[in-house]
């Protein structure tokens, strides 16, 4: 047991650098021009505007000296600046890391407990009408991609039925509770 263990963490700095090369190759391959986010449409025009720019961000430099840049900066913890945002990412990160933690701790009590009361509900009614829904119910949540089910449960229950809030964290009009850990939820109850 202890040496898969080991020998999995060896490989995971390859894992990462494969990741992290895949990820770079991507980034360079689509055609998007990352020159019209940094200057917009104008700055293009201007060739002193380019040329900066293109300095700023290593965009100047051979492909493979990108890479290197990439990685070193990347095993410094330098991710860079969003160019949304114009934040770094890692304060980007930082700050949508609670409502990450706080959607997938939601969904796995809803998946689970789903799974388990579909489970135990299949299980005492072998080949009876509620063990082929609860088979076709499985089916389909296993089969469907989770950003289509999402948009679908989205577009049903908030745009046609009104259910449930809509997209984010919070509505619109409502006051966020007070920062105490990040999780809307926790600092709601504390």
């Amino acid at each position: 047991m202890w040496s898969y263990i080991a020998r999995r963490v060896a490989v995971m700095p390859l894992l990462l650098l494969g990741v992290v090369t895949a990820a770079f190759i991507i980034s360079r391959t689509i055609p998007a021009n990352p020159l019209v986010t940094l200057v917009g449409e104008r700055g293009l025009g201007n060739p002193e505007v380019v040329k900066a720019a293109k300095a700023r961000w290593g965009l100047d430099k051979a492909v493979p000296e990108q890479y290197v840049l990439y990685v070193r900066n990347l095993a410094r913890g330098d991710m860079g600046v969003s160019f949304h945002t114009r934040n770094t990412v890692r304060k980007d990160l930082t700050d949508r890391f609670p409502a990450t933690i706080e959607l997938t701790l939601t969904a796995m009590l809803i998946g689970v407990s789903g799974g388990l009361g579909l489970g135990v509900i299949a299980a005492r009614r072998q080949n009876k009408a509620a063990d082929h829904v609860a088979r076709f119910f499985a089916l389909v949540g296993s089969s469907l991609p989770v950003f289509w089910a999402g948009l679908v449960l989205l577009f049903i229950l908030y745009a046609r039925l009104s259910w449930l809030p809509g997209p984010g964290r919070l509505d619109s009009r409502t006051i966020p509770p007070v920062h105490y850990t990040g999780l809307y939820t926790v600092d709601a109850l504390i």
